[in-house]
């Protein structure tokens, strides 16, 4: 990718108490589960649209439009809630905890993103939002299992745990020796209207 190009994506950041509460047992689970590249607290999000290589002459149009879905739609709440995985038990690809709460509302942010962003050249994903947060990712070609007491751990520690989504973030992702850095390229608040509502589950 060259100077001139950016790796984007659209997301909403994730409070520092769910951060927190992984970092606090990522070691262990490096150990437990050493086959998976298990992603840094620091860069967990809540991912709307991955954009991909994208000319940095495009960040204000992009912005824009990404303020202008985020405008349209009002804040809501979210909960963590059980421990999943995309491939099977015994050659898993991703493990993420779910999001429960607000999912109308979660899908119709995630919806106007896409509509957003269609018009400018972003074909539209075709398979269902699913909203999660991603913990691990396991690579192809080593073929890995998940100890049965980990998905446990994780959701004891993690789950249950209600925060807001009031506003949506134009992502660069950037490459560094420790893993993928992000930073942030614009923050688009979600439009006034209906609060973010109540909710169970622990405040984050």
């Amino acid at each position: 990718m060259s100077e001139a190009e950016a790796r984007l994506f659209v997301a909403a950041e994730v409070p520092e108490r769910i951060r927190g509460a992984f970092s606090r047992m990522r070691d262990e689970l490096a150990r437990r589960v050493p086959a998976a590249r298990w992603v840094r607290a620091e860069g967990m999000h809540l991912t709307f649209k991955f954009l991909g290589s994208t000319p940095r002459s495009r960040l204000t149009e992009l912005g824009d439009a990404v303020a202008a879905a985020a405008s349209a739609r009002t804040p809501f709440r979210l909960t963590t809630g059980a421990v999943g995985r995309f491939g099977s038990a015994r050659r898993p690809r991703v493990l993420w905890i779910a999001l429960e709460g607000d999912l109308e509302a979660c899908a119709s942010l995630a919806a106007s993103v896409e509509a957003a962003l269609e018009p400018m050249g972003f074909p539209a994903e075709k398979r269902p939002f699913h909203p999660h947060l991603t913990l691990a990712r396991f690579a192809a070609e080593r073929p890995a299992s998940v100890p049965e007491p980990t998905g446990p751990a994780l959701e004891s520690t993690l789950g249950g745990l209600s925060f807001p989504v009031d506003a949506i973030v134009l992502f660069e992702s950037l490459a560094s020796r420790g893993g993928a850095r992000y930073e942030v390229r614009r923050t688009c608040p979600l439009g006034s209207g209906a609060g973010a509502g109540g909710g169970e589950g622990r405040e984050a």
